[in-house]
């Protein structure tokens, strides 16, 4: 496939294998969503992530799967970050986003801190901003920041727990 595994996977059989789990690990030259920490990568479409959490050791892991097979308590990641949402740009050049859907933390004050996420997607980021009143979460595994870098990436947090232990969002507030 021409593409090198990183430093926790071997190549077996032409197939990136975590070296922890011996789980083979989907690659492709396509946008992949990072679907938990047992080495498993997804695409974007079809066959996406099917993200499960283990709150009591607080990581995630997850399988490739039709999002309509997902159980109920698992978060559909489509995307996790605006790379995999290029396609979603308009023509005044607002980029597209990797939205997340949440339950907001009522006592926040240092941000958001959701309880909960059940999906990520890619949007348009001025549709997205406008429909939710300026005010949303943005996944961005590549921590480039978000909305045009406009925004930090932090490692994500919530309280009372942590709903995406791994991965990194920003806050939205326009």
């Amino acid at each position: 496939m021409g593409l090198g595994c990183d430093v926790t996977h071997t190549c077996v059989a032409g197939a990136c294998t975590d070296t922890r789990t011996a789980q083979v690990v989907q690659v492709d030259a396509g946008p992949s969503v990072r679907c938990g920490d047992n080495g498993v990568y997804c695409p974007t479409s079809g066959n996406v992530c099917c993200l499960s959490v283990d709150q009591d050791a607080g990581t995630p892991f997850g399988e490739c799967k039709d999002p309509a097979h997902c159980p109920n308590t698992s978060i559909v990641l489509n995307c996790d970050d605006e790379t995999d949402c290029a396609s979603f740009a308009d023509d005044a050049g607002h980029p597209g986003i990797c939205a997340t859907s949440y339950v907001s933390f009522s006592g926040a004050h240092d941000g958001y801190m959701p309880t909960s996420v059940q999906l990520s997607q890619c949007v348009g980021s001025q549709p997205f901003v406008q429909s939710f009143g300026g005010i949303g979460l943005e996944l961005c595994e590549s921590r480039q920041g978000c909305f045009n870098q406009q925004f930090h990436c932090q490692e994500s947090n919530g309280g009372p727990v942590n709903p995406l232990p791994g991965y990194f969002w920003c806050d939205i507030k326009l």
